[in-house]
């Protein structure tokens, strides 16, 4: 089976990270270290014939003319890789040179409709959308392609996602790297004589590198592969052996544990690893550190507790009550003066008092409705949880919902439609009649409705703030053997909540005006609409506070000590990959005694496992041995400055790497777990095991 790679950007567009240079090096490097028989570019909403050529030219591969072209979907655009058949490259720099011209920008986006119009030959291509990966398609749209144009594989984001969702797709998945060669990658170290790059890659089962063989390949979903049929699992660009489950990373100091983490963690998007660096649980411990990261979770907390309050908050102080107040004296006066005209026969006819059309309970309906199809097509995707979606819920059912709440919908348009063209017709007719009748149309409620419900909403507004004032003991949070307590109240005086609210506040900002024995809700109300604007938009800030701390679960209210710090932040940190794909952790151990390891760690690291994939370098026999791992991979500088990377199970004899190299596995653990076989024999008799 060959690895091929369709996903290479070579060319910044408006769509790229700035700095991005491309370094035809990088490529070679990764190309050669990857093994891979055939790669595609596929830069953003264009192409570049000479930057093709010169990529062609320097790699001794098929090298793919393509593009990554921005899709309209139901909401928003998605995705979708070209690759087109050399033989036709000049069809498709022309419709590529049209596309960029009408897609210039990074959020621009044309129709499906649209890109076969640019492609006439574009079902003869490659065409593999986004589907379990950022800038996805939804449903509806690859239904859309599917029916039209058809499409010959999805891309996934990373490996775990592929074997996931490889059940579950109407289509082969393959998994890419979306590489730039010349990016620097997140903590890149400037000086490292071994450049990082995004990788990945698929294997396909096609001798022949030609593209007709390829779009051959395709139609056979067993052609495809993300693994060899020996392997459970790969890393790195060279395609180490690993195991899908619990990896432990060991070697000596300086030998290349920390750079392979970063090369593994290379291959998954952010959304998808949980990364802890090295150092980073005992820096965070630090007391002035921990109690700004708390109160930093506190502030995201407090956003979505409060923000319903503050679209109400917005809504309400958004609203121009003395315009409104002006048109419903408006129309009392006008009503006065309408029961007071004298009727004639062009007044007493229905039609000329008649009201409008109200929409309120239409639009109300059509907003649930998006809602719902949001939810269907969601749903129907399987999310992070397909496999246990499709137990409860049927994605056809789902999208038959979708369909018929899209049907229903265009309904509720035509009827709004015809309702507007009747208000019209009634309007102009009213207009004729009131030229020949004395007594002018009965003005529309329309502002006294707006007022009414003004004045609901400032009731109801009052009486949320008057529950609010009392303090509250929140649900609090239990991590393991830890607990954070929450707790919200109002702000006593203004001192208090000018040094709480983390505001710039313009001055003249009256926020004194908010607190005070005497100060009832209604008055706070009046008081927040004499804000600016941008402080009218958090004013929750002003008026609430909410704090944490965390405790032992043991109802204990001493503070924590600087190791329960650690603790709970190592513990924290690790709860955080719930619906990661994979989880790399740098040597965890220090400031922690064995029995926390061993029961804790260990104990929540295993859980990790059965849902992601952990790589966790250490030092530390208890998490290195009795963590029992399904993988050890041996990191190892030689003397003529090579890094290696060996891998094999817990009970192999020999690690191997990439390249058929061994080393001894029971030697390569005594010597970093326990400081050699002579210093382990020695300490047996302190155990008084000798």
């Amino acid at each position: 089976m060959n690895r091929i790679d369709f996903h290479i950007h070579t060319v910044e567009t408006a769509s790229d990270s700035s700095g991005f240079n491309f370094d035809i090096e990088v490529l070679k490097d990764y190309v050669e270290g990857a093994h891979l028989a055939a790669i595609a570019i596929t830069n953003h909403n264009g192409f570049y014939r000479d930057n093709y050529d010169q990529v062609s030219k320097a790699l001794d591969i098929a090298v793919f003319p393509g593009a990554e072209i921005n899709v309209t979907k139901l909401s928003g655009f998605g995705h979708v890789i070209i690759v087109a058949d050399p033989a036709d490259i000049d069809d498709f720099a022309s419709g590529m040179a049209t596309l960029a011209g009408e897609c210039p920008g990074s959020s621009d986006h044309m129709s499906w409709e649209r890109v076969v119009e640019l492609f006439p030959k574009i079902s003869n291509w490659l065409i593999i959308p986004h589907y379990k990966k950022s800038k996805k398609l939804d449903s509806a749209t690859l239904s859309h392609i599917q029916s039209t144009t058809g499409y010959d594989a999805l891309e996934v984001a990373n490996a775990k996602k592929w074997l996931v969702e490889r059940d579950g797709a109407d289509a082969p998945l393959v998994v890419f790297s979306d590489c730039r060669p010349g990016l620097r990658m997140p903590d890149e170290d400037p000086d490292d004589n071994i450049r990082r790059y995004a990788y990945g890659y698929t294997y396909l089962q096609c001798n022949e590198m030609s593209f007709s063989s390829i779009k051959a390949a395709f139609a056979n979903a067993n052609n495809v592969e993300i693994f060899p049929t020996d392997r459970d699992f790969e890393i790195l660009p060279e395609a180490l052996p690993a195991s899908r489950r619990m990896n432990v990373i060991l070697g000596e100091r300086s030998s290349g544990k920390t750079f392979t983490l970063k090369r593994i963690l290379d291959a998954y998007e952010p959304e998808d690893r949980l990364y802890i660096e090295q150092f980073e649980i005992t820096n965070k411990a630090k007391k002035d550190i921990f109690d700004k990261n708390v109160a930093e979770e506190d502030s995201v907390f407090f956003d979505n507790y409060f923000n319903a309050l503050q679209d109400a908050i917005n809504h309400y102080t958004q609203f121009d009550q003395g315009a409104c107040e002006d048109a419903v004296r408006a129309y009392c006066t006008a009503l006065v003066q309408f029961a007071a005209a004298p009727t004639d026969r062009y007044s007493e006819r229905p039609i000329y008092n008649a009201d409008e059309f109200t929409y309120e309970k239409s639009d109300a309906v059509e907003a649930s409705d998006v809602k719902l199809r949001k939810a269907a097509r969601e749903l129907a995707d399987g999310g992070k949880r397909p496999d246990v979606v499709k137990e409860y819920v049927d994605p056809n059912t789902l999208r038959a919902l979708d369909s018929r709440l899209r049907e229903l919908m265009k309904q509720a348009r035509t009827a709004r439609w015809q309702k507007k063209q009747c208000d019209a017709a009634v309007a102009e007719i009213k207009k004729e009649l009131s030229k020949k009748s004395a007594r002018k149309p009965l003005p529309q409620a329309d502002q006294l409705r707006e007022y009414f419900k003004y004045c609901y909403r400032e009731k109801r507004l009052v009486e949320v703030l008057d529950a609010l004032a009392t303090p509250l003991d929140l649900k609090s949070d239990e991590e393991y053997k830890y607990l954070k307590k929450r707790t919200r109240q109002m702000y006593s005086n203004a001192t208090e909540a000018r040094k709480g609210c983390g505001l710039t506040l313009p001055s003249g900002t009256d926020v004194a005006g908010l607190f005070g024995a005497k100060v009832t809700s209604a008055k706070r109300l009046a008081v927040i609409r004499s804000f600016d604007a941008t402080v009218q938009a958090a004013a929750c800030r002003l008026l609430f506070n909410i704090k944490s701390r965390i405790v032992l679960n043991d109802e204990s209210s001493a503070a924590l000590s600087g190791g329960q710090r650690a603790e709970y932040l190592l513990l924290h940190r690790i709860a955080a990959a719930a619906g990661k794909d994979v989880v790399l952790i740098d040597e965890p151990e220090s400031s922690f005694d064995n029995p926390f390891l061993n029961h804790d760690v260990i104990t929540l690291l295993n859980d990790v496992a059965e849902h992601a994939t952990v790589f966790l370098v250490t030092h530390n026999n208890t998490l290195g041995v009795s963590l029992l791992p399904d993988c050890i991979i041996y990191t190892e500088k030689t003397k003529s400055g090579e890094y290696r990377v060996y891998s094999g199970e817990l009970s192999a004899t020999k690690l191997i790497d990439a390249y058929g190299n061994t080393c001894d596995r029971k030697e390569v653990m005594l010597d970093t777990m326990e400081a050699g076989r002579i210093a382990y024999l020695e300490r047996r008799t302190h155990y008084g095991l000798a």
